[in-house]
């Protein structure tokens, strides 16, 4: 997009915002906010000691009565731990270790929120046939969270011209497996009003 040709920030063009804008599409009447909280090249380890805290705080996920407490949360974390720990994600049971406190807080917090894992990398810790990557998919299977894998059309051609962050094509492409993911749950826990987009979320 016009952001990531500048240079500048590409929150913009990334699949929270995308994704943001089919929530409101599809669920007019709801209060939609999706708040974007990623570090740009950060791993698990780093944004758990530096950031995890903080983030809940400010979300408000820690208040049992804030009504704007998050209800669900997506983990994009595959990417820059396999950066990080090139080839064989280095200290893998560490990067492990930090990946389950995240999800295992998550999963704690008071007002229960949804928690999803979007897998996409590069390394050796990865099953060539299924895409999961082992020190994620060990905890996410475990706690059973549900994971997406991108291994599928993780593609040279998803790479921007621009910088390394995949360009806008590969988010809009999460971003739709996302709003395909969410229907198809909000489907199975409505009882026909809302499934088409209509109810209220």
């Amino acid at each position: 997009c016009e952001a990531e040709r500048a240079g500048k920030d590409c929150a913009a063009c990334a699949f929270a915002a995308r994704f943001e804008a089919w929530l409101r599409g599809a669920y007019p009447r709801a209060d939609v906010a999706v708040a974007n909280e990623a570090v740009g090249g950060m791993t698990s380890s780093e944004y758990l000691v530096t950031h995890f805290a903080p983030m809940l705080a400010r979300l408000g996920a820690l208040d049992d009565g804030a009504a704007a407490s998050p209800d669900a949360f997506v983990l994009h974390y595959v990417d820059n731990d396999a950066v990080a720990h090139p080839r064989t994600f280095g200290d893998e049971h560490g990067v492990e270790a930090a990946y389950e406190a995240i999800v295992r807080r998550l999963l704690a917090l008071p007002k229960r929120p949804a928690v999803l894992e979007v897998m996409q990398g590069g390394g050796a810790a990865q099953n060539r046939t299924s895409g999961e990557w082992w020190p994620h998919g060990r905890v996410t299977r475990h706690y059973r969270v549900p994971a997406i894998s991108a291994h599928a059309w993780e593609a040279e051609g998803f790479r921007s011209l621009f910088t390394r962050h995949p360009p806008w094509p590969y988010h809009q492409l999460v971003a739709d497996l996302l709003a395909t993911f969410w229907r198809r749950v909000a489907c199975r826990g409505s009882d026909g009003d809302g499934g088409d987009g209509g109810g209220d979320g």
